[in-house]
């Protein structure tokens, strides 16, 4: 795999006068071990000579010579930059633009940057993908080629004065907000509470701290009629970025909301402090409608309808975006995928541990991640962005226990392909997808809706006319669709 990295990377890895963090020094050790090779783009090098410094830029070029240059990068003339929307006022836009373009034409798999104009320019070009952060990038990595094994961590609902908030992992709170301590205890004393997620060794990795409201005046314009959950603080350790767990706290905030009758789910940005948090609620359907009433912060607000929403004019997958946990079944395929119970684990870890949960306690949850991937050799050719896709759990539960909504479909061969594809989802080693290759693969990335409260066995599915061993993915038709989701206890298809 070729990776293309970023001035802002190129410095900090070359800088002999600073520590290296450990992150980037494990991304490079990772990338040597298992032949991939970090590439820089010509324009980094100008970048580098104009740095005023000579003495360091004399420097910073000399080391910049051991990386491969890449060659013949494609470069965007001014059609291409305004088709693509993109600006090019300074020299910082032009060289942006330059090695933004080189992933764009698919001169290498995968950008690493910390510049967050190229992450924005990246999601409007489609591509934000195969564009990463240092963490995400190495997160990556040991996922891929399985140097350590990430377990799906478990939320806990605890009070704040069960947390120790003079831990390092609130240092950066600290350094952003001085007033953070006085205002935790506070808050703490009146009750508050909050979803934590704490590594193996029982330190904190990420919280969410929540607040209810009611008819809340957010802005000088907009007030959220009803109940509201505010999310107060959402913090993920850095060392956990990239591993779902800022999913995982949002799905779990659904639920809750979804469940527990509020009308809204709103979050206050600090911009440019808090746009990892941006980029994560604007995925998951989060909407900007403005600045709060002290103007410092944005306003991100996502709406839980009362009730099935009319289908408007957006596409099947944005309306499931904008409204989930509510989805649109009309004028869309429906598919059941088979999955071994090996594959069931690993696309859905969660599945199991929530029906052992429920035998022996009724109030436990378990929060999953919503974004996923699946691989195999299925002979059908295409998939539409908003079909819906039903995994059938073969040999052992020979059951549908699970519905998704597709949100790209590909037919692809190359592993390197696939794997920076499937980068930022659920995780598949590098072995498996080497083996998958020896011939072209369908490669599904989907949305998880649910899984079912009450699974659908093969009795079932005779029953309304799917017959015979459940092998390969096969189309359903509406009426059949229509009985599963009657008897699966799912209530949110529009």
């Amino acid at each position: 795999m070729r990776i293309l990295i970023d001035t802002n990377i190129l410095i900090p890895l070359e800088d002999t006068a600073g520590i290296l963090s450990s992150a980037y020094a494990e991304l490079t050790r990772i990338s040597r071990e298992q032949n991939h090779q970090i590439i820089v783009h010509q324009g980094s090098l100008e970048d580098l000579s104009r740095d005023k410094n000579d003495d360091r830029k004399q420097i910073l070029l000399s080391k910049a010579n051991k990386y491969p240059i890449l060659e013949s990068p494609p470069i965007p003339d001014d059609q291409d930059i305004l088709t693509l929307g993109l600006t090019n006022n300074s020299d910082n836009d032009r060289i942006d633009n330059l090695i933004l373009f080189s992933i764009y034409k698919h001169a290498a798999h995968l950008l690493i940057t910390e510049d967050r104009r190229i992450h924005a320019k990246a999601k409007r070009l489609g591509i934000a993908d195969r564009v990463h952060y240092g963490q995400q990038a190495l997160n990556f990595l040991k996922d891929l080629h399985r140097v350590i094994e990430v377990k799906l961590p478990d939320v806990s609902h605890v009070p704040l004065h069960n947390i120790d908030y003079q831990q390092p992992f609130f240092d950066s709170l600290r350094t952003n907000y001085p007033e953070f301590d006085d205002w935790y205890r506070e808050k703490s004393a009146e009750g508050r509470k909050a979803w934590s997620v704490t590594d193996d060794g029982g330190s904190l990795a990420a919280l969410l701290i929540y607040k209810d409201e009611r008819n809340e005046h957010v802005t000088d314009d907009t007030t959220l009629d009803g109940k509201s959950l505010k999310l107060c603080t959402f913090k993920v350790g850095e060392y956990f970025r990239g591993r779902k767990v800022g999913e995982l706290l949002i799905k779990m905030a659904f639920e809750h909301g979804f469940k527990n009758g509020y009308r809204h789910i709103y979050v206050t940005i600090r911009p440019g402090i808090h746009d990892h948090l941006k980029d994560l609620v604007e995925e998951f359907g989060f909407m900007n409608i403005g600045m709060c009433r002290r103007q410092r912060d944005a306003v991100y607000v996502k709406s839980i309808p009362e009730s099935v929403p009319p289908i408007d004019s957006d596409s099947p997958f944005n309306f499931y975006k904008k409204y989930n946990p509510f989805f649109v079944c009309q004028n869309v395929s429906k598919y059941i995928i088979p999955i071994q119970p090996s594959f069931h684990n690993m696309l859905f870890p969660e599945f199991q541990m929530k029906r052992q949960l429920s035998l022996f306690n009724e109030t436990s949850s378990v929060g999953n991640t919503m974004k996923k991937a699946y691989l195999c050799h299925a002979q059908l050719k295409n998939m539409s962005v908003g079909d819906l896709i039903l995994f059938y759990r073969s040999k052992d539960l020979k059951s549908v226990t699970t519905i998704g909504i597709v949100e790209r479909f590909e037919s692809l061969q190359e592993p390197d392909e696939i794997s920076t594809l499937v980068s930022k989802r659920t995780v598949y080693s590098r072995d498996q997808i080497e083996s998958l290759c020896q011939k072209e693969v369908r490669t599904i990335l989907f949305r998880q809706i649910a899984h079912f409260d009450d699974i659908i066995d093969m009795s079932l599915l005779n029953g309304i006319g799917i017959h015979g061993k459940i092998q390969s993915i096969r189309t359903i038709d509406d009426r059949q669709f229509t009985e599963i989701i009657r008897h699966s206890g799912i209530t949110t298809c529009a």
